[in-house]
């Protein structure tokens, strides 16, 4: 024990000893001129926010446009008791964009989304019993000569205890679909439609969003999403991982796209790319922005919700 308490001693005097000879041969003027230097950096900035800090005032932050807050906030707890979970387009619109169906598309590149929104108007108002948009010909679906808002993104609200959260347990979680996310790279978020209510996690799917948008018909406005189906590769959890597996499901070469209502949107999901033996190895200047479209299938990750997902996008 003496031996192991001389060992300390002798390390904290070398290190006292290190350091004053550090602090010895450091100019004098770089310890005692902080004042001058930060009178010097005051000038260089002038009536800035910074400059007014440095000057001994304490000014407001600058306040952030609705737009600015927008693209800053992606998730978080959310104030307030439980009550049912929700999702809704946020507040402002993407500029840029033509209003009208036929300019709109070659600005989206979706040149399906009339026939989509057709089928779609007809299958939220058919009458029970009778049949689906796809058992009809085109020439029986109502037309559609509404106009458009296109929107970046939309916020889910929804109970999750798990998360990070306040009192109520809620939790607040945004959704994005955008061409250039930040000036960098096109997002395009993947999330879980419910399709059978009733059957909780059994009851949905997996689909990437490719535009937000809402409209006006007849009076009634509706706020929905273009999306592109998954589907799961096998009926059973893969029995690696413990996780589900998906792919995208195409019809022939195109994908299969759907035009839904928001409500049935639960929440995002995070998708992880399956590594497979025919897979090459990526170039060093790959881009994780172009994950979902150049590999073939992927692993279902629920953010904040646990990395193993029984019980869903099967039986």
């Amino acid at each position: 024990m003496d031996s192991l308490q001389g060992i300390f001693e002798a390390i904290n005097k070398a290190t006292q000893h290190d350091l004053g000879v550090l602090i010895s041969k450091r100019p004098v003027t770089d310890i005692c001129d902080r004042p001058t230097t930060v009178l010097a950096c005051h000038g260089e900035f002038g009536e800035t926010y910074t400059s007014r800090m440095l000057g001994g005032d304490s000014p407001h932050p600058q306040a952030l446009s609705q737009e600015e807050r927008e693209w800053d906030n992606e998730a978080g707890p959310l104030a307030g008791p439980r009550v049912t979970s929700s999702i809704k387009l946020c507040k402002t619109f993407a500029r840029g964009y033509p209003r009208h169906l036929e300019e709109l598309l070659n600005s989206i590149d979706q040149p399906d989304l009339p026939l989509l929104l057709q089928q779609f108007l007809y299958d939220i108002t058919r009458p029970d019993g009778t049949p689906t948009a796809a058992d009809l010909c085109l020439t029986q679906f109502p037309d559609f000569l509404c106009t458009l808002r296109v929107h970046h993104s939309a916020v889910g609200r929804f109970y999750a205890p798990r998360d990070l959260c306040e009192a109520g347990g809620m939790y607040r979680q945004r959704i994005r679909s955008c061409p250039n996310w930040q000036g960098e790279y096109e997002r395009r978020d993947t999330v879980l439609i419910v399709q059978n209510a009733d059957l909780g996690m059994v009851g949905m799917e997996v689909a990437r969003v490719y535009l937000f948008f809402p409209f006006e018909r007849d009076d009634v406005g509706y706020s929905c999403a273009l999306i592109h189906w998954f589907d799961a590769v096998f009926a059973r959890l893969d029995p690696l991982t413990g996780m589900w597996t998906v792919e995208p499901q195409y019809c022939g070469d195109t994908k299969a796209l759907q035009v839904v209502h928001l409500d049935s949107i639960a929440r995002a999901v995070h998708l992880l790319p399956c590594y497979t033996h025919g897979d090459h190895p990526l170039s060093p200047s790959f881009h994780f922005s172009r994950s979902l479209d150049y590999f073939s299938r992927f692993y279902v990750i629920i953010r904040n919700l646990g990395i193993r997902t029984p019980g869903m996008l099967g039986s």
